[in-house]
């Protein structure tokens, strides 16, 4: 086995501190979401792009509300 295939301790989410949660400032208030960075979990996701998540959970939240 290799070191690509070797499992990794989960690492906690630097952007939230292992909370879940960040405080989003969008449109001009404070607020608590999820992270996107972990996804709400608290421990670090490998390679997750925050901003393309957001995007996706943008376009579910439409589709729901037009549904």
């Amino acid at each position: 086995m290799n070191d690509a295939e070797e499992p990794r301790e989960a690492q906690p989410c630097m952007a939230c501190r292992g909370a879940g949660k960040v405080i989003s400032t969008l449109g001009g208030r404070k607020k608590k979401v999820m992270c996107p960075w972990c996804r709400g979990g608290g421990e670090r996701i490998p390679g997750a792009d925050a901003q393309e998540w957001r995007v996706e959970q943008d376009r579910a939240h439409v589709q729901t509300r037009t549904v």
